[in-house]
């Protein structure tokens, strides 16, 4: 399963856990991440509806990650509010039930939290696909004209800077990090399958994403 496959991983734990690890390992992680996805998207051509286009819509995810974790965060800190002597609740006790409440809310908004982030991070990655995978537009081409004229790889980075311009004032740094870091190695994942594909090693794309 890859989604317990990427949460395995040092990168998503720093993340979401904020643990330390070294460069090393996050970069062996990124790897071996790039490996792993590239098995599952390099065997066919990832096509426009298999990606979100709009990127406004991958803004209001980024926000709703972290609007989600800030609840987390903070709902958790109810019971120690209500039962300050100082507080509203001035010293009231509080029963098990309650905190199991409190605690339960907080495991829903972090479990979507972590969603959205696991989405992003992926989403990036397929589009590395989506786009290294087309042949560069020939200017003057019809092909090109209805692009705009750029080719895969220029779409790509313009996404790519697009995305990063508008959820770098929305993320926490360590989840930014984590979407954005190791595209490199996912973009050399796509490159060499676009080679393979080009020599008559690229197969159909029906059942490519059946495992994420």
């Amino acid at each position: 399963d890859i989604v317990r496959f990427l949460q395995a991983l040092p990168n998503y734990r720093a993340a979401v856990d904020h643990s330390h690890y070294t460069d090393k390992e996050l970069k062996q992680a990124y790897e071996r991440e790039a490996e792993i996805l590239g098995t599952s998207l390099g065997d066919g051509e990832v096509s426009k509806r298999e990606i979100v286009a709009d990127i406004n819509t991958l803004v209001d995810l980024a926000l709703l990650c972290e609007s989600m974790d800030w609840l987390s965060t903070n709902i958790k800190t109810i019971p120690a509010i209500v039962s300050a002597p100082s507080g509203f609740g001035a010293g009231l006790k509080l029963n098990e039930k309650f905190h199991a409440y409190i605690a339960s809310a907080a495991r829903n908004f972090e479990s979507i939290a972590h969603k959205c982030l696991l989405f992003l991070h992926l989403e990036m990655r397929i589009e590395c696909f989506h786009y290294l995978g087309q042949e560069e537009k020939v200017e003057g081409s019809e092909s090109s004209e209805q692009s705009g004229g750029a080719g895969g790889a220029s779409r790509l980075a313009h996404r790519l800077l697009a995305f990063h311009e508008h959820a770098s004032a929305l993320l926490a740094d360590s989840a930014l990090a984590y979407i954005m870091s190791g595209v490199g190695e996912m973009m050399s994942a796509a490159v060499v399958w676009r080679w393979q594909s080009a020599a008559g090693a690229g197969a159909g794309a029906e059942a490519r994403l059946a495992a994420l």
